[in-house]
């Protein structure tokens, strides 16, 4: 059951998940309310990231649920630093390694 409380359009609808997604989907956009007030329900991160090198469910739970670097690296245990390297990495596709000293050549 989700129930908002703060004053925002999202606090005039209580129900579960879905319903309040399907309400959600229904409010107008209106200047006076972020887009994160009126953001539907977003899934607990233990549900969603599970181990740290697991690429796909950081990077998920980061750009497609907000949760920031921060609170995903305190879930794992780990640096913010390892977690945008996971996120930065999957980016890069399967298998790929980052290229080390691809900063141009040295001139002496």
């Amino acid at each position: 059951m989700s129930v908002y409380t703060s004053s925002c359009p999202a606090s005039a609808c209580s129900g579960d998940d879905v319903f309040v997604v399907e309400r959600l989907a229904c409010v107008p956009r209106d200047p006076e309310f972020t887009r994160a007030m009126v953001r539907p329900p977003r899934p607990a991160l233990a549900e969603l990231v599970g181990t740290v090198d697991d690429r796909e469910a950081i990077a998920t739970a980061h750009i497609g649920h907000g949760y920031s670097l921060r609170q995903i690296a305190t879930h794992l245990g780990c640096s913010v630093t390892t977690v945008h390297r996971r996120i930065h990495d999957r980016a890069q596709g399967p298998g790929s390694s980052p290229v080390h000293g691809a900063g141009g050549t040295k001139k002496t």
